[in-house]
């Protein structure tokens, strides 16, 4: 119910790290929420907490937290809402914002989602009666001594001013927070505080203000700054470091991999492949298919979660596997995540690409996702202009420049193929294993 960015891990370094215990209050910026406002009230009941942020979300939660209302409307598609609400007590709309805030996540026009959103608002009364017993455990005597609706900025000119300590955790790219909450102020109306948009170029101004200013503070970032050392380094397996600059001589680094599943298995050897061999291809957990990325993928290639995982075994060894996630763009196509060919020669990896689109495989694709693809989707970084798995197999769609390393990013795209995976054996069988100077019957 309570959506954020801010990992747990971090709270906990944050914890560790800075003397809050010294502190007598604290300005909050960039609430979000509210899950660090939480925990300090928590831990430190008698720290004064003042809390701050811009969105309907946020303010709606912050009046709530301080005894106060704030005036809003569910408008357009969250229109149906305000039926629902009609005589209702407050904490019972603010429920309904945070519920709205999840049907979010299924807003786009793609038949999947729009079948989640429809099961959202057909069972709308029974997750805003679960929000509301959420909303209202969470709602701690005193939890938050003031809030205050606008810049992160100019809370933290404030804090200054009282000599108050300061935690931010403002967004790691500009518009972030905008795009976030679009869908929201889209279609509910209220009458929302005014601020700047947050250009986080700014970052290491902010930080210097703060610093020269002599007040305690924490602040949260993706950047290493120039002239300061972050105390706090959390990393996971995603882009996106998280830093915390404080004024304080304790430091904490936490460095998290992925939980994988460690499999027994057979790696392919096609010195015992023959015509009559048969393919097997088998959905898994992801924690199945993650460990073998980890294994034969670069460590510089960040994994991600896939939808949808398969392996791919030809007599029972291991060849590789499959990740596909969700194509929010285009309902009839799925996204090809990664492609895992084990080492064998043969140009083994052209069987494992050209198995990426046949029906055999996409049939299962479909079972879970409940309607037909016609494409498949994937993307391709190299030094070189084209990637040569993909050639002949897949169509090459757009191709552009990373600045940074030089490397080509390639859009490549395919229809399905009408083939089942022991046709797409066959096929590969014998263009690259059999023949001469190749492996015998």
């Amino acid at each position: 119910m309570f959506l954020g960015t801010v990992p747990n891990a971090f709270v906990q370094q944050m914890l560790a790290v800075v003397d809050f215990e010294n502190w007598e209050r604290v300005h909050v910026c960039c609430s979000g929420t509210f899950k660090v406002d939480r925990v300090l009230r928590k831990r430190f009941p008698d720290l004064k907490i003042y809390s701050n942020d811009v969105s309907l979300y946020s303010t709606a939660l912050g009046r709530l937290f301080t005894g106060a209302e704030l005036e809003f409307e569910f408008t357009e598609r969250l229109g149906f809402i305000e039926a629902i609400l009609h005589g209702e007590p407050y904490i019972n709309r603010v429920a309904a914002l945070l519920v709205a805030l999840e049907m979010s996540r299924f807003k786009s026009k793609h038949p999947y989602y729009q079948r989640h959103f429809r099961y959202y608002e057909q069972r709308f009364e029974q997750y805003l009666e679960a929000g509301v017993g959420k909303l209202s455990k969470s709602m701690e005597p005193g939890l938050l001594t003031g809030y205050f609706a606008g810049d992160w900025l100019i809370h933290i000119d404030r804090a200054i001013k009282s000599g108050s300590g300061i935690v931010a955790f403002p967004p790691f790219y500009k518009g972030g927070y905008e795009a976030q909450f679009r869908f929201i102020d889209q279609n509910t109306k209220w009458s929302p505080p005014p601020y700047l948009v947050y250009d986080p170029e700014r970052f290491h101004d902010v930080l210097t203000k703060v610093d020269r200013s002599g007040v305690p503070y924490c602040l949260h970032s993706d950047q290493v700054v120039d002239g300061f050392k972050p105390v706090i380094e959390h990393r996971t397996m995603k882009n996106v470091p998280h830093f915390g600059y404080a004024r304080t001589a304790r430091g904490s680094v936490r460095r998290f991999t992925r939980n994988t599943s460690p499999i027994a298995y057979s790696p392919i050897d096609l010195y015992k492949v023959n015509r009559r061999s048969t393919v097997r291809i088998g959905e898994v957990p992801h924690e199945v298919t993650d460990y073998v990325r980890d294994v034969y993928l670069s460590a510089d290639i960040v994994q991600r979660r896939g939808n949808l995982n398969f392996v791919i075994l030809i007599d029972e060894m291991l060849v590789g596997c499959l990740v596909y996630n969700w194509n929010r763009y285009a309902w009839n196509s799925i996204y090809l995540m990664s492609d895992v060919t084990l080492p064998g020669g043969f140009k083994l990896s052209k069987f494992v690409t050209r198995l990426s689109i046949c029906r055999e495989v996409i049939s299962m694709v479909e079972a879970r996702m409940l309607h037909r693809i016609e494409t498949i989707t994937t993307t391709a970084i190299s030094r070189h202009p084209m990637s040569m798995k993909y050639r002949g197999i897949y169509d090459l769609k757009v191709r552009k420049q990373d600045e940074d390393t030089g490397k080509n990013i390639i859009t490549y795209s395919a229809p399905v193929r009408e083939e089942s995976g022991q046709q797409v054996f066959n096929w590969w069988y014998r263009k690259y294993l059999r023949g001469k100077n190749r492996l015998p019957d």
